[in-house]
Order: structure tokens, then sequence, then C-alpha cells
């Protein structure tokens, strides 16, 4: 439990900005893309935060709202957008859904699983072996800052990684 309370307070303090609205969240990283003459394109900002915004299916009533008013999942989401409005090639997620309720953790790893059927290579570093099991096409188990065994395919299987962890 304590573990989870940290990384809400860690989300909290370090993923959205809680005062600002969830579009100006999403739009936040990716500002520059948008900057013409030294002064921010509102509409092309509009259809970065309208895109994003539905992309990650954020439950609010809109955009406008602010992000401190949004459950942990929710939050979660739209920091993802923030990252994905940037048109990353590769993606790094620590723990991408620690702390979320269940239908909030089937989103996120959907939107990942789409990223990486459109190319984008996504690192997922989780202590979370169901969510590893589900998502990844190869798992990398370290000890001690190296690899210790490589899985792939049907090969990564729950058992199998609590097998590689413990010994």
């Amino acid at each position: 439990v304590k573990f989870t309370e940290n990384f809400v307070t860690i989300r909290r303090r370090d993923g959205a900005v809680g005062q600002m609205s969830i579009g100006q969240n999403i739009a936040m990283s990716s500002l520059t893309a948008r900057m013409r003459m030294g002064f921010i394109d509102r509409a092309a900002e509009a259809g970065v935060v309208a895109r994003y915004f539905g992309a990650m299916d954020v439950k609010a009533p809109g955009p406008e709202y602010a992000v401190d008013t949004l459950s942990g999942g929710n939050q979660q989401k739209v920091c993802l957008g923030r990252v994905l409005a940037t048109d990353p090639r590769l993606l790094i997620v620590d723990e991408p859904t620690r702390g979320i309720d269940v239908g909030v953790k089937q989103d996120v790893l959907r939107i990942i699983d789409e990223l990486s059927s459109r190319g984008v290579s996504v690192i997922i570093v989780s202590t979370d072996t169901d969510e590893l099991v589900r998502a990844v096409d190869r798992v990398c188990v370290f000890e001690n800052g190296a690899i210790k065994e490589t899985l792939t395919g049907d090969n990564i299987t729950v058992e199998r990684l609590r097998a590689s962890v413990q010994a």
C-alpha cells in the first residue's frame, strides 16, 4: 500500500500540473511544434488537445477542466497524452499502470499496444508480471545492473517471470 501511495504522490508532484487544464497539460510538451514567429498557433493547439483528449478517453466533461479534478488513472492518461503529442519514436514508461484502477489500466495498455502497432518502440519497466505477459514481446530480467535472462514469445509467462526473479 505504501508503494502505491508514494507512486500517487510522485504522479501528482511530477506528472500533471494540477492547477492547469487538461488541455494545457496535453499541449505543454509540444508547444514548440505549434509556434509561429514566437506565438502559439491556438487553432493547431486546439487540434492537438482534441485529438489526445479523445484518444486517451479522458473521463472529464471537457479539456478545459483542471487536471487535479481527475482520478489518478485519468491524470495518468493526460500525462501519456502529453508525451504522445510530441510524436515520439521511442517511448519508455516506468510502471505505467501502478496505482490506477483495472479499467484505466486496460485503457493505458490498449494505448501502448496501438503505439507499438504504429511503429513506436515501447520499453515498459514494470514489476507487474501480469502486465508484462499481456503487453510485451520480449522481457529482460535484470539483476545487479546486468541482464540475467531474456524471455520471448511463449516463454513470457507469469510462472517463468516469477521463477527468474526468485532464482
